[in-house]
């Protein structure tokens, strides 16, 4: 069971009182008049009435009976006789006569006028208190403090003789303060009105009833602000309302209500006596049953309590009922929420450092304590990095409470205290103590007989700050800006609508310093304009025509009057941090370092709470004349209506991966998959993508979605923007296109694209424009050229889509027009083209015809591009090829060029003869490798006695191949001879020889390469030719025979000698005609000798020899 089913907080001890609307007679019911009530009260007469001070205030934590007092005393001052003594009977008659005697009320008493402070303008309030009390009547105008304090001025003067006076009761006079501190940090008013009754004579008495003193709600100013109001505070008499140490204790006893308490309560109750009666000798002893009544508070936090929240962490007191009644974090709420009857841990010390550590650490960093929660929480951090345990931890918080509040309860950090704050036995604390003293966190003071955290910084903190100030006569004004947690204020609505992240800077300066900023001002990619706090620095202007600057930002501006505290906070806090970056004794002293840096910290707090309330209730100035009111007093409507203005062209690309300023690694490698893809597999549907890669996300959401990629005519291709156009494309680009339109005579950078995407009013983020670039070049390509380092490229590859992506810098485009003439002009050579590749031209564009004719020059062999062996107007037509880096230039500049001397470029003879000449001419240039590829293989066959060019012919070289190509043992050899095993009727095959000839690619040859591969295939054809005649040695059979004729020829000195081959294919042949020949021998006349015989087939195969000279000679 949780203990809030058996522990509450009288609510009773939770309600106020509220002098502005209770009955004061009723209030009295009830109301304990004790001896403290009769001193405040006789303190508040005496001077009064001795000293005629008419201006006090009334200090005391909540419930201390303050709003009832004043109530007390109204009814006792106010009124008729009648109701006066009703008051009296029910509070004091004696005390009341000898009041009356010094604040005499004569006949109709004197006038009150009460009023509750809240945040608004303190004259106002007073003012329509006055109205409300039925003093003037409702239709008076009090707009200014000065009419205000002249009607109070007025009121008490008046009916001297019958009248006391007026009373001015101010309850939650800290609200006003607050919100002064709040606004202009001027409290200005609150020292003309004490002032005001201090010179009354008695007749005006002003009360102002705080939770704290004066001074302390101006501790989130800066310190020379507090310097004033300390000022001012020495115009008002302070009476302090507030029970005794030992008072807190029984009202705390008395809030809490509990069904019943353990043992445990008891008994550690009456350790606390014992602790209590041992530090406090001869002092009035604190009731056992008190602190048993305020359990499951431990009572040692019973006892702290009271001097815990005297002392001021930050604008609002944190009273003992405030932190009885919270729900923060470690707070008593919380507490019993958590703790569980079955195991009643009582609520230690411990617990309450976790309370104020956690929801108080900002206030207490700018506090005077601020030194001793630092070394605290430095000794904290010592023991948990031995790993000394969480009993060791909780020890140090409590000892931490008990050292902080020791002078105002007498009880110190002793051995048995510490025993009870932990609820532990002697031995196991003084273990502790033991290894804490060990380690140097801890140390005993034997002349105290108590413990201490040790503290080994002895930096002031305080004194260091006043010397950073004096010697610091600027400063810098952006430690405002620059403390603020969120200094740019975001365009949410334009975000969600376009994709588009932008921000406004929020910034805070002097206002002579606004027009050099707005003109400096210079946007980014996210960053579009500012809204500025202008503080008052006496400028007799400022900037009022915000279109006047910065064609490429936006700006709000709102006006200051709380310049001093802020200006000044901003010097505290650059101080602070001279401070931290170069005082020497900082850098040795890590205490000081965490002091200062938590000083730091809670004085950007300040700063940025100060900013935050005032920006709450801004109307911010905009160039912007037609803006709703509504949007002028909330920030991100505000910053997204600027958005939309200055960007209202931007694309509506709803993708968090690529629309931003700089995207992911993983998002910029889907990207360059997705634009791969694109230039690649165009014509595919969805580019080939299979399942859900991010790239394919990219494509659906970016290209499908925006109906950028279709299907024409049984084709998918990239189209521009059309119809509906739902991501609000078609502006960028119909900008693009006149952009590269007016720049139509030369390239165009693609960064030079993009600064025009990037400025206003499109405002494209950089993620998306490599995106958008590749999408544009792929879509306009009938009309647009594209460059890499200034060379023209006919076609984009993956290639240009990495320089797109890495380096756009070095791509370049250029928008491409015609005219009639130049249509013409196209058309022929279109026709041309298509002739000479066999394929017609679909488009008729400067692009496209100039990208045929390249790409028909490109695709020749790269021998070609370098031969000096080609007919002279082939070369010509080369080197024109060879020139061009730009389509339209190229069609229209330099074809015509080529023949402009010659022929009539304006006539359409003079357009057909210049497209004939350059069809010629690419003919030349494309036939000259095929035709040098022919002869070569001729050549080659030649030398390996292939006869005749039939498939058999080829299927026998490939048996002889095969026959032998195990028998040559040289490697080169053999690769040739491979080569041979699948040589057929086709240049690939040729090619391939050759270059195993001069071991060089193709696409290297030069005409020396030429020369020397048929040189060296002529050899390896002579060896192909020796091994064949071998081929038995290895097994293999013979595919030829070979013989040799001798023979005289008529006409020769000598006999010569014929060798000659044939092949096994040629054996049948060979049989059929030596049939022949035998047949005519046979039927020669008998008995013709065998010499006769032999010499006839010798002069037959003389003659066979002669025709064959002759024949080379021919041939030759």
């Amino acid at each position: 069971m949780p203990l809030n089913e058996i522990v509450s907080v009288n609510g009773r001890f939770l309600r106020s009182v509220r002098i502005d609307q209770d009955d004061r007679n009723e209030a009295l019911d009830g109301f304990v008049f004790s001896s403290s009530v009769r001193e405040i009260l006789n303190n508040f007469s005496h001077q009064q009435s001795e000293s005629a001070q008419g201006a006090f205030t009334w200090t005391g934590p909540y419930g201390s009976g303050k709003s009832s007092l004043a109530l007390a005393l109204c009814a006792l001052l106010s009124g008729s006789e009648e109701e006066r003594a009703t008051a009296a009977k029910k509070t004091d008659p004696e005390f009341a006569d000898e009041l009356w005697k010094l604040l005499p009320p004569k006949r109709d008493g004197w006038k009150c006028v009460s009023v509750v402070g809240r945040s608004m303008e303190p004259f106002q309030l007073i003012g329509d208190g006055i109205k409300d009390a039925g003093l003037s009547a409702r239709q008076r105008k009090f707009d200014t403090p000065e009419k205000v304090i002249g009607y109070l001025q007025d009121l008490a003067a008046e009916d001297s003789e019958q009248s006391g006076g007026l009373i001015l009761f101010l309850d939650e006079m800290g609200k006003l303060l607050e919100h002064a501190a709040s606004s202009s940090g001027d409290a200005y008013f609150f020292q003309l009105l004490g002032e005001a009754a201090s010179r009354s004579g008695g007749r005006l008495i002003v009360v102002g009833i705080l939770h704290q003193s004066f001074q302390e709600y101006a501790s989130r100013l800066a310190r020379d602000i507090k310097d004033e109001w300390g000022k001012i505070q020495g115009r008002f008499i302070d009476i302090p309302v507030n029970v005794s140490g030992d008072e807190q204790i029984e009202l705390v006893s008395k809030a809490i209500i509990a069904a019943g308490q353990p043992d445990s309560a008891s008994q550690n109750a009456k350790a606390a006596v014992e602790l209590l009666a041992d530090a406090r000798r001869g002092a009035s002893a604190v009731s056992k049953e008190l602190l048993t009544s305020a359990w499951p508070l431990n009572p040692l936090v019973t006892l702290v309590l009271g001097p815990a929240s005297r002392r001021s962490y930050g604008q609002n007191q944190r009273s003992i009922f405030s932190f009885l009644g919270s729900s923060e974090l470690f707070g008593f709420q919380e507490y019993l929420e958590k703790a569980s009857l079955e195991d009643p841990k009582d609520y230690g010390l411990a617990d309450f450092w976790d309370y104020l550590d956690f929801n108080l650490q900002a206030a207490i960093a700018v506090s005077l304590d601020s030194h001793h929660f630092a070394n605290a929480r430095d000794a904290i951090a010592r023991w948990e990095a031995k790993d000394g345990g969480e009993l060791g931890v909780q020890l140090l918080k409590s000892l931490a409470i008990l050292e902080l509040t020791q002078k105002q309860t007498g009880v110190g950090a002793t051995l048995g205290a510490l025993c009870l704050s932990i609820n532990q036995k002697r031995a196991v604390v003084e273990e502790l103590l033991s290894e804490l003293e060990a380690a140097s966190i801890v140390v005993f003071r034997k002349f105290r007989g108590t413990y201490s955290l040790f503290d080994g910084s002895d930096f002031d903190i305080e004194v260091a700050l006043d010397e950073a100030l004096r010697e610091r006569s600027d400063f810098d004004l952006s430690s405002i800006s620059n403390a603020l947690s969120s200094p740019n204020i975001v365009a949410k609505r334009h975000y969600r609508e376009t994709g588009a992240l932008r921000w406004c800077e929020l910034k805070v300066m002097l206002e002579s310093q606004v027009e050099n900023y707005v003109t400096s001002f210079a946007p980014t990619n996210g960053c579009f304009g500012a809204f500025i706090i202008s503080l008052d620095d006496a400028t007799p202007s400022i900037v009022e025509d915000f279109s006047e600057y910065g064609w490429g930002a936006d700006f709000a501006v709102v006006r200051s009057e709380k310049s001093k505290n802020l200006v000044a906070l901003a010097r505290e806090h650059s101080a602070l941090k001279d401070i931290l970056a170069s005082n020497a004794e900082i850098h040795r002293d890590k205490i000081a370092r965490r002091e200062l840096t938590d000083r730091i910290e809670a004085i950007g707090g300040r700063i940025e709470h100060e900013v935050w309330q005032l920006i709450a209730s801004a109307e911010w100035e905009t160039g912007i004349d037609d803006l709703p009111i509504s949007a002028r007093r909330n920030l991100t409507v505000l910053a997204s209506e600027m958005a939309d203005r200055r960007f209202p062209m931007s694309p509506k690309l709803n993708n968090e991966l690529l629309n931003r300023s700089k995207p992911s690694a993983s998002a910029n490698s889907a990207l360059k998959l997705l634009l791969h893809a694109a230039v690649l597999k165009e014509g595919t549907q969805g580019l080939g993508f299979e399942k859900f890669p991010a790239e394919k996300a990219l494509f659906v959401s970016l290209v499908e979605a925006n109906g950028l990629y279709v299907e024409e005519g049984n084709e998918w291709k990239f189209v521009p923007p059309s119809g509906d156009d739902a991501a609000n494309l078609l502006p960028i680009w119909k900008a693009t296109k006149d952009f590269l339109k007016k720049r139509g005579n030369r390239n165009v950078q693609l960064t030079d694209v993009y600064d025009l995407w990037r400025a206003p009013p499109f405002g494209l983020k950089d993620g998306l424009m490599p995106f958008l670039a590749v999408l544009f070049m792929l879509a306009e390509r009938r009309n647009l050229s594209h460059y890499r380092e200034g060379i023209f490229l006919s076609t984009i590859s993956d290639v240009d889509v990495d320089y797109v992506l890495k380096a756009p810098q070095m791509v370049q485009l250029r928008w491409i027009e015609m005219n009639r003439t130049t249509k013409r002009l196209l058309t022929e050579l279109a026709n041309a083209v298509g002739e000479v590749v066999d394929k017609p031209i679909s488009t008729l564009s400067p692009l496209e015809v100039g990208r045929a004719l390249i790409a028909a020059y490109e695709t020749s062999a790269p021998w070609v591009q370098r031969t000096a062996r080609l007919p002279e107007h082939a070369k010509k037509v080369r080197a024109l090829f060879k020139r061009s880096n730009d389509p339209q230039k190229f069609a229209f500049d330099d074809i015509p060029g080529l023949y402009g001397q010659d022929i009539d470029i304006l006539t359409d003879q003079g357009i057909s003869e210049i497209a004939q000449n350059i069809k010629e001419g690419l003919i030349e240039i494309r036939a000259a490798y095929p035709a040098m590829l022919t002869r070569m293989r001729e050549h080659i066959l030649n030398e390996l006695q292939v006869h005749g060019r039939t498939a058999k012919a080829y299927r026998e070289l490939n048996e002889r191949a095969k026959n032998i190509r195990d028998v040559a043992g040289d490697l080169r050899l053999r690769s040739f001879i491979t080569q041979l095993t699948s040589f057929r009727d086709d240049l690939q095959s040729m090619e391939a020889l050759a270059g195993l000839g001069i071991n060089k690619p193709a696409k290297a040859w030069i005409d020396s390469d030429i020369d020397r591969a048929i040189v060296q295939l002529t050899l390896l054809a002579q060896q192909f030719n020796q091994h064949e005649s071998v081929a038995r040695v290895a097994g293999r059979k013979d595919k030829r025979s070979a013989m040799a004729l001798i023979v005289s020829v008529d006409d020769r000195p000598t006999p010569v000698m014929e060798e000659f081959d044939v092949l096994d294919s040629e054996d049948e042949e060979v049989n059929n005609l030596s049939r022949k020949i035998e047949e005519v021998l046979q039927q020669a006349a008998e008995g013709t000798g065998r010499n006769v015989i032999l010499a006839a087939l010798a002069k037959v195969g003389a003659a066979r020899i002669k025709q064959s000279d002759a024949s080379e000679e021919v041939d030759g």
